[in-house]
């Protein structure tokens, strides 16, 4: 929550956080509408980084999901339910 900039913009945060806060979708979102609010403008870097960070979360979580899944098949760990 503190590197989001739900409250405060990124700048005031220290430059380990603000570093951290770059990978954060949902910092871009605020920082996006941060510039729409007072720039009266469509922020489309911050869009796209915000789209770009969820979709590499995405397909790093799906992969992980499968890997895990394989490894439980191969292990015979997963219950089999009402058989």
């Amino acid at each position: 929550m503190p590197v989001s900039a739900v409250f405060y913009p990124v700048e005031v945060l220290p430059s380990l956080l603000r570093k951290i806060a770059l990978f954060v979708p949902s910092a871009h979102a605020f920082e996006g509408m941060r510039q729409v609010i007072i720039q009266k403008g469509i922020p489309v870097a911050h869009l796209l980084w915000a789209t770009g960070l969820n979709l590499v979360y995405l397909l790093v979580s799906g992969l992980a999901f499968y890997r895990a899944y394989k490894f439980a098949l191969e292990k015979g760990i997963i219950p089999k339910i009402g058989e």
